[in-house]
């Protein structure tokens, strides 16, 4: 299912993507795909900072994987 999203411009610029057989609505819309991507990234990079500091408040204890990953490979895991 698809939404429509109409946007209003000026008679030159649509003049200018019409001379220039620019597909405006797929560049607009891939250029909507990459707000959302990169928004909905930040989001989560927020909330993960977010838990990371609680989990600090809560245990005392914030090492990163690179300290996981090295101390099973010292200890045979």
């Amino acid at each position: 299912m698809s939404s429509v999203i109409a946007v209003r411009v000026s008679e030159e610029l649509k003049k200018g993507l019409d001379e220039l057989q620019i597909d405006y609505a797929q560049e607009v819309r891939r250029y909507l795909e990459g707000i959302v991507k990169r928004k909905t990234l930040s989001r989560s990079l927020e909330r993960t900072a977010k838990f990371r500091k609680k989990l600090e408040k809560k245990t005392g204890l914030l090492s990163s994987s690179v300290d996981s990953i090295r101390w099973d490979r010292e200890h045979g895991h």
